[in-house]
């Protein structure tokens, strides 16, 4: 799981946005774990899935799977409706050579079209770069700072990670991230356009 957060500097301020990678809605209660990442810290945040999260009757079946074949363009896309009506998600066909689409949800202060057109944007390949540099540089700092290499049996990453995210989802709150770090960003190249965006998207 990888949660990216990017800030920008703009004469109005700053603007912040999070793209979380999984989705905002996966209790029947529709406030998952994108919702309270996004209330907590009261910034504007997108769920992003790379599997179908199958809830309120949501399947991979074979009208699912019709409908992915009839993605034939990066930017297209389709409603994940469920079986109370609502519209929980979008499919989205992210690039032009992915093959599976990506899942975006609501996750708050955005509403879900301007969340796909957001994470659209931000895509080099299936997964949005921001979250795609996040899993890379998480893995990276992990292999290298928290992998025991002292003959002691290692653990592997995917582990070590669910064992602090359950450390710190026991904090009573959180709070906005600082400018500082976000330093190095490593979608610099997306940054004039993303923001551009994002000041048009967010509410």
């Amino acid at each position: 799981m990888s949660v990216s957060c990017k800030v920008v500097d703009r004469n109005i301020g700053k603007v912040y946005h999070v793209f979380t990678d999984f989705l905002s809605k996966p209790k029947e209660g529709e406030f998952g774990l994108a919702c309270h990442l996004g209330v907590l810290t009261d910034i504007p945040c997108i769920g992003v899935a790379k599997n179908l999260l199958q809830v309120d009757g949501l399947e991979s079946r074979a009208v699912h799977k019709e409908q992915i074949r009839d993605l034939h363009n990066g930017g297209d896309q389709f409603r994940l409706l469920g079986s109370s009506g609502k519209v929980l998600g979008m499919a989205l066909k992210s690039c032009e050579k992915s093959s599976k689409p990506i899942y975006v949800s609501v996750g708050h202060r955005i509403s879900l079209e301007s969340a796909v057109r957001l994470i659209h944007s931000c895509c080099k390949y299936r997964v949005p770069e921001p979250i795609r540099q996040a899993d890379i540089r998480s893995r990276e700092y992990i292999r290298r700072n928290v992998l025991q290499t002292d003959g002691k049996a290692k653990q592997s990453p995917n582990s070590l990670m669910r064992k602090k995210l359950h450390k710190a989802s026991s904090a009573s709150s959180c709070t906005k991230p600082s400018p500082s770090a976000f330093q190095n960003h490593p979608c610099e190249d997306y940054e004039d356009s993303i923001a551009a965006l994002f000041e048009e998207c967010c509410i």
